[in-house]
């Protein structure tokens, strides 16, 4: 830089969260995205985080995060619904792996 250059401020990479509540959707090719809408109430901050965080590394590991790490949390029912159900995915997996008893 020049001696009488202004520095440029760094461009903020804005996450969709900054813009808009972001809920679970299921796309038509069935994927499931977390994806803004305009009707939904905010979730706390910290959980906001940690949900954002969990489908950034993918929609299985957003899933497994809700089943087993938000089991005791109070979600809004959209998210329930998807915590619910990678809970009994979770159960059926285990129940599914132990080993069968020796008669």
């Amino acid at each position: 830089m020049g001696k009488n250059a202004v520095p440029r401020p760094r461009k903020r990479t804005r996450k969709l969260s900054d813009m808009a509540v972001l809920i679970p959707n299921l796309t038509p090719h069935g994927h499931l995205v977390l994806a803004p809408a305009a009707d939904a109430r905010a979730l706390t901050d910290d959980l906001q985080r940690r949900v954002e965080q969990a489908f950034e590394r993918g929609a299985g590991q957003g899933l497994l995060d809700l089943g087993l790490r938000e089991i005791g949390t109070a979600l809004l029912p959209v998210f329930a619904f998807w915590r619910d159900f990678a809970a009994r995915y979770v159960t059926t997996l285990c129940v599914s792996a132990e080993a069968p008893d020796s008669e």
